[in-house]
């Protein structure tokens, strides 16, 4: 618990110098990811954190629950501040679809949207949903679980990561329905191998079909469904080592770094062909892709 005080107090260091310059505010980064205890950091391989007969479950909870008074706290320390500062929560967003009609399915996938998506409902409406806090109250943590399939109607990037932009669409009318609060999409891209050619150009046509179909699901959500959405960024404008795999030879920005897994390069920077297009996307707001 001492970890609220700190924090909220480098919030407030932050809150005070930038806000004047910065309006809109996240206070954790994909703060749900935590849901799947499986892949909990306490319990990475080499971690000490956890000991003999601890519950890696109940730690989570409970670590999330601190993360969550935190993150009200700071909030409400940035209002104080400053009134116009709009202070949001960063949430790792992967709908959930049945695998199939059948009702068992059906409600499979609601526990496991309960599972990943609590978080949502404590930032917006100040309190715990009554699915989780009957959880709480059952001895053993025990819970619908979540089987997660490959969508075979689906395509993949080269890590398996499936391609789903009326998947984004869906999301961002789930989030507006529940909640009818403004949203920002700060992070959506394409991670694949890019081949530099003997010319110095990066042909990266994928990722324009790839960004071009999520901002016209985007926009159509805007237009057609009235979501309220304030922003679109794309991860990330630069090559950069891939946070989930660890490695550089999975690319995703616009401008190509001249290095790779094996450290080889000088980090030389160059523009793909992507570049230009996104460059034009900005310029005229979406409205030529």
């Amino acid at each position: 618990r001492q970890a609220i005080d700190m924090f909220v107090k480098f919030a407030k260091v932050c809150f005070e110098r930038y806000q004047h310059k910065v309006k809109y505010w996240m206070t954790f980064n994909e703060i749900n990811n935590q849901a799947d205890v499986t892949q909990h950091n306490l319990i990475q391989e080499g971690a000490v954190l956890l000991q003999e007969g601890d519950d890696a479950e109940y730690l989570m909870y409970l670590s999330a629950h601190h993360e969550l008074v935190a993150s009200a706290l700071a909030v409400k320390a940035a209002h104080e501040i400053n009134p116009d500062l709009q202070v949001g929560c960063m949430i790792g967003m992967n709908g959930v679809y049945p695998a199939s009609p059948k009702p068992e399915d059906v409600m499979n996938a609601l526990g496991a949207m309960h599972q990943k998506y609590w978080y949502v409902e404590v930032h917006a409406r100040g309190h715990y949903p009554r699915h989780i806090l009957k959880k709480f109250e059952r001895k053993g943590y025990d819970f619908i679980p979540e089987d997660f399939v490959r969508n075979t109607y689906l395509k993949a990037s080269d890590w398996g990561w499936q391609i789903d932009p009326l998947g984004l669409r869906w999301c961002l009318n789930w989030f507006n329905d529940r909640f009818e609060l403004p949203m920002m999409i700060v992070e959506n891209g394409f991670g694949a191998y890019d081949k530099k050619e003997a010319d110095g150009t990066v042909d990266d046509q994928y990722r324009i079909d790839y960004l071009k179909e999520h901002i016209q699901a985007m926009r159509d959500a805007v237009d057609y469904d009235g979501v309220d959405l304030l922003g679109y960024t794309m991860w990330s404008p630069i090559d950069i080592v891939s946070a989930s795999t660890g490695e550089y030879d999975k690319r995703y920005g616009f401008i190509y770094v001249n290095y790779n897994n094996n450290h080889e390069g000088d980090f030389s920077r160059s523009k793909k062909k992507s570049f230009d297009w996104y460059k034009h996307v900005i310029e005229t707001n979406g409205e030529k892709l």
